[in-house]
């Protein structure tokens, strides 16, 4: 998977923020409440 932007600390923060449960959440990050807390994020 190469996704610029997509780096090891920005995965870490997702997983810490329950954003992401595994790899194929990351597709799935469009959804309306969960672009609301990205957004939210540093």
């Amino acid at each position: 998977m190469n996704i610029d932007g997509l780096g090891e600390q920005v995965i870490d923060m997702l997983l810490k923020t329950k954003l992401i449960k595994n790899i194929v959440d990351i597709y799935r990050l469009n959804e309306t409440e969960k672009r609301m807390k990205l957004r939210a994020l540093p």
